[in-house]
């Protein structure tokens, strides 16, 4: 059985993914290869069979063949190329991230993500018609699967946001974990500006008496963003900044390597990805109660759920966090192992493709 795991959008928020899924494929015994956008080329370790492709494939697409092609995210390209797949034969793998709940909640995530996110579903429904097979993430993603997509296809199984183990080479004890750490995109459906009040919040006698720091660790440009209490926090050691540019997986593991918890407190979600790779590296997410977190998260002993923004309740639940480091450690990392590490769902996936024949 031969398997691409493919991206022809590039998306450094899914590599991981990407990787964890090319390890399923290889442990269950399949030949597996990574096709993938030009733009991962250096983000990529050198371990694995990967190939780059631009959108187009010229010539290279008479040689590509493959039984199945598991497709991570939804964009034009994507479907144009699935679409060139399946008519060679390929059996379709579509993981569905992101089932449509309403135009209402993606407001929450402001005007023009919205508009993105209309888009991208726009061509979801393609990718979901033309599938073999689609998984979603969680038991609240399959809820919005069959009410508002399982029209477009009725095979659909529940899998969540996998990885591998990433914690390799790092020096990961409670002891070095110091930062409460914002680590992703920063945009509204994910209470950017909410964390950031919550930094605003604090004031100089409270900082200076605070036993942890703050982190930032994150692809979007937020130099408008920096006003001058943030740039006192930074300049003074309170907080500490990576941002503005696609970062690598190890940077990105190393803002949780450092951290004893995470913000999780979305205003949408259907799952996060911060949250598995949080626990991966026994750090706590910090995250709101809707969508799929309290699947994953038993609140104060993995984690903590949290219904709105009030910054007192929000700092108290943050020295608590970072005073309970060590229990939460182990069981962040009891739970990652039990719900997201890829080796678990070897058997049912190698039954999910071996039945697509």
């Amino acid at each position: 059985m031969k398997i691409y795991v493919a991206s022809f959008n590039f998306s450094p928020g899914h590599l991981s993914h990407l990787i964890a899924w090319y390890k399923l494929f290889t442990l269950v015994g399949y030949e597996t290869k990574l096709l993938l956008d030009y733009g991962y080329k250096n983000l990529i370790e050198k371990e694995f069979d990967v190939e780059y492709i631009n959108s187009k494939l010229n010539d290279r697409f008479e040689v590509l063949k493959t039984d199945v092609l598991l497709i991570q995210n939804p964009s034009i390209k994507n479907h144009s190329l699935a679409k060139r797949f399946k008519e060679k034969g390929t059996k379709i793998v579509y993981i569905y991230h992101e089932p449509w709940d309403s135009l209402k909640e993606r407001f929450k995530e402001g005007v023009k993500q919205a508009f993105k996110s209309s888009v991208a579903h726009f061509f979801s429904t393609k990718l979901l018609s033309l599938s073999d097979t689609i998984i979603v993430p969680s038991k609240f993603a399959l809820k919005l699967y069959e009410k508002r997509d399982f029209k477009y296809n009725s095979n659909v199984s529940v899998i969540p946001l996998i990885f591998d183990d990433e914690t390799k080479g790092f020096e990961l004890t409670p002891e070095n974990k110091i930062y409460f750490s914002y680590v992703g995109t920063a945009c509204k459906g994910h209470g950017f500006d909410e964390f950031l009040n919550l930094l605003l919040s604090f004031d100089k006698k409270e900082l200076i008496d605070l036993p942890f720091k703050f982190q930032i660790s994150t692809k979007t440009d937020i130099s408008d963003l920096m006003n001058k209490k943030i740039r006192f926090l930074i300049k003074e050691g309170f907080l500490k900044i990576n941002q503005g540019k696609p970062l690598k997986n190890s940077e990105i593991n190393q803002a949780y390597v450092n951290s004893f918890a995470v913000w999780n407190l979305y205003n949408r979600s259907t799952q996060s990805g911060v949250l598995p790779k949080a626990q991966m590296f026994g750090t706590a997410p910090i995250a709101s109660t809707i969508g799929s977190f309290p699947e994953f998260i038993q609140d104060g002993v993995n984690g903590f759920l949290i219904k709105d923004y009030n910054f007192n309740n929000l700092k108290k639940t943050i020295y608590s966090a970072f005073e309970n480091r060590e229990k939460l450690f182990e069981n962040c990392r009891s739970n990652f192992f039990q719900k997201f590490y890829f080796a678990n769902y070897a058997n049912e996936m190698k039954h999910i493709v071996e039945n697509m024949f």
